[in-house]
């Protein structure tokens, strides 16, 4: 990349001492060789993976696995969103896209429960039961299947979205950095 650069800076040296046409030949040039390198990326892209992963168990719907999916962004910071799915691998629930996501979850005597945080837009991901539906099988092997790529699916239910208060954005900030200790 930086012999590319080398070589525009050079060309436009030269398109000084040279014509106007032979400047413009070379920036073209340099042009369409950046665009085929830009463009050779795509074979750099990787499957869907996940990021953070916490199981609970839920009355109605037994073990249950909040997780962050991570697609491919190639360029920029790779896309996410928290799914929920059951021990079969099928998607109950998940959040809109996001390049920043937090999963809490909580263990008391009313039961176990998790949430999301969207850091970026400051928004808390409270799961809604009675919007859980059985979808598409997301998950195989405890890895996401092969077109998994939250950027393509396109697929955001189960959650109620709220502004987070200052209290709940300290506590998600500080489960986010003890998870990356982890």
């Amino acid at each position: 990349m930086a012999a590319l650069l080398a070589a525009i800076i050079e060309n436009d040296h030269i398109g000084r001492k040279g014509s106007v046409e032979q400047s413009r030949a070379m920036k073209l040039i340099s042009f369409l060789i950046f665009a085929v390198l830009v463009s050779a990326t795509n074979a750099f892209a990787h499957s869907p993976y996940f990021g953070q992963r916490e199981t609970v168990e839920l009355p109605e719907f037994g073990e249950v696995e909040f997780a962050i999916l991570f697609g491919d962004g190639i360029v920029f910071a790779d896309p996410s969103q928290v799914i929920v799915f059951d021990r079969e691998g099928h998607l109950l629930a998940a959040t809109p896209l996001s390049d920043g996501l937090i999963i809490r979850c909580s263990r008391s005597n009313d039961g176990q429960s998790c949430s999301a945080y969207d850091a970026v837009r400051g928004l808390v991901y409270q799961p809604d039961l009675d919007l859980w539906g059985r979808g598409r099988t997301i998950v195989e092997d405890g890895r996401p299947t092969g077109d998994a790529y939250p950027e393509y699916i396109d697929i955001s239910y189960g959650f109620i979205e709220r502004p987070a208060t200052f209290a709940e954005k300290i506590s998600f900030e500080a489960a986010g950095i003890a998870h990356a200790r982890a």
